[in-house]
């Protein structure tokens, strides 16, 4: 893991919120690795702009979006300036699906954009971004946000990502994307998510950076099937993995 120096600590990744941009900050300047979760950020993001946004944080970092007429959109739907009165409900959000609508795509990407952008405010430490594999129905469009954003390394468990690596290349390359996810119930086995950045933004996103990827698994089976299953020199080749034991409490990785 070619770093400035090998972290004692990677902080975890779990959600919604509870590992925060402002904790990963402080880890990240701390030396150690600081992850945000990428867990639900639409729902935090559009809750937070109808409570005032408190602190300005989303304000701020999404004027450094470089596609203002989605960060537009979002403002005049969901920001109420000095919040919704109390007992007041909620708006929601589009539903997720395998075609989902342009404001759900926009919010996916802009939270995920800027919840980064947070955690990285005020130092040049690395930033880790955590998602769990089997919430799969945004991972394209969560992942080109948090790397348009300048995420430095994604972490995913909670199942077997062994599509990260391609996709997270197809990003980074301005290619269209997909990413296919599991069906039950019917005769289906699958279906793709797919996105292409040209058709959505009118452009391919400039300048962006290629992060690292480390797999959260659970046993020398998972680590030997990545490494069987990877491109030679995809990006946890060259990284590692990180291994959860039940000592660790929380969730299998697969």
């Amino acid at each position: 893991m070619s770093m400035r120096k090998l972290p004692e600590i990677i902080q975890g990744g779990m959600g919604v919120n509870i590992s925060s941009p402002e904790l990963a900050k402080m880890v990240s300047k701390l030396g150690q690795q600081g992850t945000v979760s990428g867990t639900a950020l639409e729902w935090l993001m559009v809750r937070s702009l109808q409570m005032g946004d408190p602190g300005e944080h989303f304000r701020r970092v999404l004027a450094g979006f470089p596609f203002q007429s989605m960060v537009k959109e979002i403002m005049e739907k969901f920001y109420v300036k000095g919040g919704i009165p109390k007992n007041t409900p909620f708006k929601g959000i589009p539903h997720i699906g395998f075609h989902p609508s342009h404001l759900f795509i926009a919010l996916v990407i802009c939270a995920n954009f800027a919840v980064v952008r947070m955690a990285k405010e005020g130092h040049d430490n690395p930033i880790s971004i955590n998602y769990l594999e089997k919430i799969a129905l945004p991972h394209v469009h969560a992942l080109y946000g948090a790397i348009m954003g300048g995420v430095d390394i994604i972490t995913m468990g909670a199942g077997i990502p062994l599509q990260i690596p391609g996709l997270i290349s197809d990003i980074v390359e301005g290619n269209e994307c997909s990413y296919s996810v599991p069906v039950s119930g019917t005769n289906i086995k699958s279906s793709a998510i797919k996105f292409n950045p040209v058709e959505f933004f009118g452009e391919i996103p400039k300048n962006l950076k290629k992060p690292k990827f480390i797999p959260i698994i659970s046993s020398n089976l998972l680590a030997n099937l990545f490494l069987k299953r990877s491109p030679e020199g995809s990006v946890e080749r060259k990284t590692g993995l990180i291994i959860t034991r039940w000592q660790n409490s929380g969730y299998p990785s697969g």
